[in-house]
């Protein structure tokens, strides 16, 4: 009786237990569901009010320096000011400037937010703090053109002053050392240094060359203790002069480059004829290595003193120089990148303006979007000349 009267309770309260398990399981995935839901919907609006945001508008003056501003839509400074302007969100109406001189009177009178060029880092554009970070390097180039060397292409390099000095320092210790041996011999070996100085020092002379030359025939023979000694200072003589006169010829010969083709280093410049044109940095640098400078007031007329071999070379920022000779046909130039930073470039920038992108610039310098450009007006250049 016991148990038919309690068994019908027990499972009461244990379908009743259940089923408030399953209403709580609902709840609980009703309630993530909602929340999951709600999430999503914020993320979204999110996003896409990050999407909408009005693009800021910005003025901007260009000022025509090739090649960094070709156009208002063309130019490295161009498509990297579309590349911030673009990160940044502006809305960019780019207008050009007569001169800098202009385009910097209206970003003082707030005529414009920016300027976009190749602005160095000058003292009288730099005061006030309008210039950017440096969007590109200027490294020193070097352009020449490429040819057959002649005979006197290769026998140039051993006219050099350095060369003629060594040939004639060694000339006069030859000199010296056979008079002395003459002088010591004379009495002992009448065959061989004969009594007559002309003859005998010459004779001096000789066995002194073979001796720094390290030749040695064995023609000649000196006898005396005193002879025998001067010849031993002599072959320890040789040791230096052998080393010093190897070490200048192969550096006379590097920096020539034998008449085959540029040099790779600015030192190597020294005593050529390298032109420029306008001066400024890359005339420091050349003067400074010792470079004969030539001036020049455009491409084209220096390009025609190169062809005529009036100087060794044109040199110049090294973007510039390849994107000014490439669009050359049919001439075989060379470019040398000399490794050697002569400058940087910037945009000018209102202080509102400069606070807001000197991140994003940094970023696009960091990620070398800068020189995907320079490459890809290389190869537009190239192109245009080919057809």
């Amino acid at each position: 009786m016991i148990y038919t009267l309690g068994y019908p309770r027990v499972n009461r309260l244990s379908l009743s237990i259940d089923a408030s398990v399953r209403h709580h399981q609902k709840m609980r995935t009703r309630f993530v569901l909602l929340i999951s839901l709600f999430l999503s919907m914020s993320l979204t609006t999110l996003a896409q009010a990050k999407g909408d945001q009005p693009d800021r508008y910005v003025r901007v003056g260009a000022v025509k320096n090739s090649p960094y501003v070709e156009s208002l839509d063309d130019g490295l400074a161009v498509d990297l000011w579309e590349e911030i302007g673009r990160r940044a969100h502006l809305d960019t109406e780019m207008v050009m400037m007569d001169d800098l001189e202009q385009a910097l009177d209206e970003l003082h009178a707030g005529s414009i937010h920016a300027i976009v060029g190749a602005l160095p880092a000058e003292p009288d554009i730099a005061e006030g703090g309008i210039l950017s970070l440096p969007y590109a390097d200027q490294t020193l180039g070097l352009m020449s053109i490429s040819s057959t060397p002649t005979p006197w292409d290769l026998l140039r390099p051993l006219l050099d002053l350095r060369i003629l000095v060594l040939f004639g320092s060694l000339l006069g210790i030859a000199f010296l050392f056979g008079m002395i041996f003459w002088f010591f011999e004379r009495h002992h070996d009448k065959s061989h240094f004969p009594d007559a100085p002309g003859k005998g020092v010459m004779q001096g002379m000789w066995f002194a060359l073979i001796t720094i030359t390290t030749v040695g025939y064995g023609d000649v023979h000196i006898k005396t203790p005193r002879g025998r000694l001067v010849a031993s200072l002599l072959l320890i003589l040789t040791i230096v002069v052998q080393v010093t006169l190897t070490a200048a010829l192969a550096s006379v010969l590097t920096v020539a480059n034998l008449g085959l083709g540029p040099t790779n280093s600015v030192t190597g410049l020294a005593g050529q004829k390298i032109g420029v044109i306008g001066g400024g940095p890359a005339e420091e640098q050349l003067e400074r290595n010792g470079a004969e400078v030539k001036h020049y007031p455009d491409f084209d007329s220096a390009l025609q003193a190169l062809k005529k071999s009036e100087i060794s070379g044109l040199a110049g920022p090294f973007f510039e120089l390849r994107i000014l000779g490439n669009a050359q046909p049919g001439d075989e130039i060379q470019f040398t990148n000399l490794q050697v930073m002569i400058g940087q470039m910037h945009f000018a920038l209102s202080p509102e303006l400069s606070r807001d992108l000197s991140s994003v610039i940094a970023s696009v310098r960091r990620e070398g979007v800068g020189e995907r450009i320079q490459s890809q007006m290389l190869a537009r250049v190239r192109n245009e000349v080919s057809k």
